[in-house]
């Protein structure tokens, strides 16, 4: 990492070629200087160490800028006579190195990462032999560090504190990255030579940086102590979690790691520790959606699911939900910390450790609670839905989500659980289904002219069409996506005595579907065209994430 700083006339030609390389781009050098509020360090090093320039390319480009020679340490032989020269001990507080010695002139040559600190030369002028003149050569600090260690042993016990807090640093720094974006999950791949970091918002992954493959170790190493997971040998795959406060914004991170050919592969899964509870009212749904919502909430008994893909917020709409419910007369118990409830009314039972669904003891002693509601974040296992569904026979209101990649779709994966159709049927109020869709970006999206496929998508003619219809362009608001911003679409599926017939008899999708419009239901295509036409979305991106039919929707 090399820390010697340019002349000032120098400093932006350093960014320039850098730019001009291709080694960085406009949102490194702000990352970056943001990092450089923070830790004060020099802009060259805070590159370096986030992995956006290589230590080498970072060493020569300075080298020649200053007019200063460099050397790669970790192509030099370095003669151990020399290195006797300087005390260790002053070579290990310095990071310092010997590498040169002309005898005819009696001038020592040292590799230093900031050859203008003149202080250290004094040091070490003054701890050697008075005749002797010292020159210097530009080294990186890796490369110094590294040296040090091949030569003299492991580093001390204060180095290693200094690399680990770079690494967390690093990780910091990501987070606070993804929580400006409003980042989902950090996604850290290795490559041939590299890392490559992605984050996912709203939905939707985007490549962030880039950086060096020999971060890759540190960095996983630092994951793993954060989650307390040091114990994992290399090459297993672990889970673990962990909390951070980046930007002075608490978040809990979930970690799954992975070994590949190149190395771990982490998930990063970002959640802050406050979410926002919205009212009920923001959801979107239309009146006769939000009357039948409320008319299922309103049953003495019964389960209500919310479904959808995974980042669909689903979570969102259980804690719309649960502000719907709360009041002093409604005592609401949740079995997953994931929901963060911050009312009086509702309590999270502790299910790490105990879980409740890891036998019936625990279930049984929260339904002597008695509950007026029940939410369970996310039904993942067979367990879980029977647990759940029993709970429901017994007479107890639950709302549940369960991951399914349509609101139809949900009754197999149910029925692959084990449950029985006819206990489903007994027990199931309704589905709420729903996806999340992006929303144009306002400062950069332009009128699009559809094609004639993209009018039969829509199940719609140019002559029913009053405004035109917009599509992405991409600024940087929206940091050229097109996007900015999203929100969700949902449908109401209620399951009354005919759809339970239905259900019981194993009927086909299309015959629920269409059951299902015939008592006034608005699917998620004709939410998602609402959109379109809108103007809030483009087609493309609802064709993303509903399937859409022109004939079926004109039915």
């Amino acid at each position: 990492m090399t820390t010697s700083q340019p002349p000032a006339a120098n400093r932006r030609r350093l960014g320039e070629m850098l730019h001009d390389a291709s080694w960085i781009s406009q949102d490194m050098v702000h990352i970056a200087l943001v990092e450089q509020k923070k830790t004060g360090e020099l802009l060259g090093r805070i590159l370096v160490r986030l992995g956006f320039v290589p230590e080498q390319v970072m060493r020569e480009l300075l080298s020649s800028l200053l007019g200063q020679p460099g050397i790669n340490l970790d192509t030099t032989r370095l003669d151990p006579r020399i290195l006797a020269l300087v005390p260790r001990r002053l070579i290990e507080r310095h990071h310092i190195l010997p590498v040169h010695w002309d005898a005819k002139s009696a001038t020592l040559t040292l590799a230093m990462a900031d050859t203008q600190n003149m202080a250290v030369i004094d040091t070490i002028q003054a701890n050697i032999h008075a005749n002797i003149t010292i020159k210097t050569v530009l080294a990186g600090e890796g490369e110094l560090a590294r040296a040090i260690q091949k030569h003299f042993g492991s580093s001390t016990r204060q180095e290693m504190t200094q690399v680990a807090t770079e690494q967390a640093n690093l990780v910091e720094t990501l987070l606070s990255d993804a929580l400006r974006r409003a980042a989902a999950e950090i996604l850290i791949e290795p490559e041939p030579g590299l890392i490559r970091i992605r984050y996912r918002v709203d939905g939707v992954l985007s490549e962030s940086r880039a950086l060096h493959l020999e971060h890759l170790n540190g960095l996983v190493q630092s994951i793993q102590t954060l989650a307390e997971a040091d114990g994992i040998p290399p090459g297993e795959p672990w889970q673990g979690h962990f909390t951070m406060t980046p930007m002075s914004r608490p978040v809990a991170v979930r970690v799954n790691a992975c070994p590949t050919r190149h190395g771990t592969s982490l998930m990063l899964q970002v959640r802050e520790h406050s979410p926002r509870m919205i009212p009920l009212e923001r959801l979107g749904l239309s009146r006769l959606s939000r009357d039948l919502l409320l008319d299922l909430l309103s049953r003495p008994e019964g389960m209500l699911l919310v479904v959808g893909p995974k980042g669909c917020g689903k979570s969102t709409t259980l804690r719309a939900l649960m502000h719907y419910l709360d009041s002093e007369t409604h005592h609401i118990l949740t079995l997953n910390d994931t929901l963060e409830p911050d009312r009086v009314s509702t309590h999270t039972a502790p299910t790490e450790p105990p879980d409740p669904f890891q036998g019936g003891g625990e279930l049984a002693s929260l339904l002597a609670q008695e509950p007026d509601w029940m939410v369970m974040d996310e039904i993942r296992t067979p367990e879980q839905a029977r647990l759940t569904l029993d709970a429901a026979l017994a007479g107890q209101r639950i709302l549940g989500a369960l991951r399914s990649g349509s609101t139809l779709g949900a009754f197999p994966r149910l029925l692959r659980f084990g449950l029985p159709g006819a206990s489903l049927s007994g027990a199931l109020n309704g589905i709420i289904g729903q996806q999340r869709v992006r929303l144009l970006c306002p400062h950069c999206k332009r009128p699009h002219h559809p094609t004639h496929r993209e009018w039969s998508l829509l199940g719609l003619t140019p002559d029913r069409i009053t405004l035109p219809l917009q599509g992405a362009t991409g600024c940087i608001q929206c940091h050229g996506s097109g996007f900015l911003g999203c929100s969700s679409i949902l449908e109401l599926l209620p399951v009354d005595a005919h759809f339970a017939a239905l259900l019981e008899q194993g009927a086909h999708h299309s015959v629920m579907r269409r059951l299902a419009r015939q008592n006034g239901s608005l699917t998620l295509e004709h939410e998602a065209i609402r959109l379109v036409l809108e103007g809030r979305t483009s087609l493309s991106e609802i064709c993303r994430v509903v399937r859409l039919d022109g004939r079926e929707l004109c039915e």
